[in-house]
């Protein structure tokens, strides 16, 4: 019953990402405190068996073997490769052995080579050191896979004969001891709690009766049902990519498995997850990134647990620094005479990333933009007398914006102090009527009637000269 309190502890720890099983393995030291597949017993039907370990006391001999996808069982062609101890060496009685004796093993199997080693202290010296003692196989066709059982059975053979089975650990967890005296096996199935198996070890003692016939009783260790691990790749952002502090990154992942369903992905940066989708497309926004550098991965989950890691893009997220903005022409109190068309110069400069676009307004109204360097805008045909208030704005490419200092002109339709004196006066409007031809004494330059003679005289002098002037 110890098992049933862990596993119903552990499901319920589960949802809080606790494990009973690893605080159990926490505690251990030594080889199995370093696997993490926690096994649970199954009450599954155990059919397809793709790794099987094998030991047997064949007629006067005591036997194992390991066969998987890539060899054949023993019997088989090409079989005996596979079978440490082969038979008739050493007999029951080498080293001492006898009938009843315990003997201890050891299996494990590592994903990532695909390879299952098989362990078999045949002369009870404490280690697996003598050459008959280990089986090793690598199958290409499990490379990178998990499995999701592992069985751990046993038959007496006939009545009265025994395979028994003490202090059964599987990946660290103890589950007891196990018997058969007859015809009918025991069989213990197990499942890894959050998917599959991925890297598993199965060690324990065990001994058989005999009377050197033809009786075998046996135990065997067998995995099953691989599965491949899913792929996945990120789409966007690209290696190199920059970011400001202020953006928000969308991460964009595809993935795909072949021999099943994408059940999640999930995004991580520096190898620290910063979150999942579980529908196509797979996204996520990042947002409050703050300046570094960043390796951003995303790491596909199947439905039965297999994973896999894409390769790594980097990026780099900036402290941003908005980018200067400065008109640079016309300056703030020029004054035009007629302009045909006012050209608006702006020099804008960005120190950690670039200018994306400058943008014109004249009196608070949008004109236009412009893209590229030299940052112009000639939008202003024609303009009529009056005064005017320039201003522009810059954007970079994280989108930090800068207004630059409003810059006021002022156009007019004709220059009144054509004598550059400072003050707009008689001889002034006698240099006017010399422009046009014309010779005036005692001439009446106060045409407004103010007291002064100013630009309104003069547009009046060009009216009635039938010159117009806006």
């Amino acid at each position: 019953m110890r098992w049933l309190f862990f596993h119903f502890i552990n499901l319920i720890l589960k949802a809080w990402h606790i494990n009973v099983m690893v605080l159990l393995l926490m505690m251990n030291t030594g080889f199995f405190s370093k696997i993490i597949a926690q096994p649970v017993l199954s009450n599954d039907t155990f059919s397809s068996i793709d790794i099987q370990a094998h030991i047997h006391n064949a007629e006067r001999a005591f036997e194992a073997a390991l066969y998987t996808p890539a060899t054949p069982a023993p019997g088989q062609s090409g079989g005996e490769t596979w079978q440490m101890n082969p038979s008739g060496a050493p007999v029951w009685n080498t080293n001492g052995n006898m009938y009843g004796d315990t003997h201890s093993f050891l299996f494990t199997y590592t994903k990532a080579t695909g390879t299952s080693v098989w362990n078999v202290d045949f002369n009870r010296d404490g280690d697996y050191a003598d050459p008959e003692e280990t089986v090793t196989n690598s199958a290409p066709t499990l490379v990178g896979k998990g499995l999701t059982y592992i069985n751990v059975w046993g038959q007496g053979s006939a009545s009265g004969y025994t395979a028994s089975l003490f202090d059964l650990v599987v990946n660290g967890v103890p589950f007891g001891d196990y018997s058969s005296s007859s015809e009918s096996p025991f069989s213990v199935l197990f499942e890894e709690t959050s998917g599959l198996f991925n890297d598993i070890s199965v060690s324990g003692n065990f001994s058989f009766s005999g009377n050197g016939d033809q009786n075998r009783p046996r135990i065997r260790v067998r995995l099953g049902t691989p599965n491949d691990a899913p792929e996945c790749s990120i789409t966007n952002p690209s290696s190199g990519a920059q970011y400001s502090v202020a953006d928000t990154i969308h991460i964009d992942a595809i993935a795909d498995d072949t021999d099943g369903y994408v059940a999640l992905v999930e995004f991580y940066a520096n190898n620290i997850k910063i979150g999942e989708d579980s529908i196509s497309p797979y996204q996520y926004a990042w947002d409050g990134v703050t300046s570094g550098a960043y390796l951003l991965t995303v790491k596909a989950v199947d439905l039965l647990g297999a994973t896999m890691v894409s390769s790594p893009v980097d990026i780099v997220v900036l402290s941003n620094v908005a980018p200067t903005c400065v008109i640079s022409n016309p300056v703030d109190g020029f004054i035009y005479y007629d302009p045909d068309t006012i050209v608006i110069e702006v020099i804008a400069e960005d120190p950690n990333d670039s200018v994306s676009v400058v943008t014109f307004f004249v009196d608070a109204i949008y004109i236009g933009e412009d893209l590229q360097i030299p940052f112009q805008n000639t939008s202003l045909v024609n303009p009529p007398m009056g005064i005017y208030t320039f201003s522009a704005s810059s954007t970079d490419s994280f989108g930090a914006t800068t207004f630059s200092l409003p810059v006021n002109i002022t156009v007019r339709c004709i220059r009144e102090d054509l004598d550059f004196n400072g003050i707009v006066n008689t001889n002034d409007y006698l240099m006017l009527l010399s422009a046009f031809g014309v010779i005036c004494t005692g001439c009446n330059e106060d045409f407004s009637g103010d007291g002064a003679v100013n630009t309104i005289d003069f547009l009046r002098l060009l009216t009635k000269m039938g010159y117009s002037c806006n």
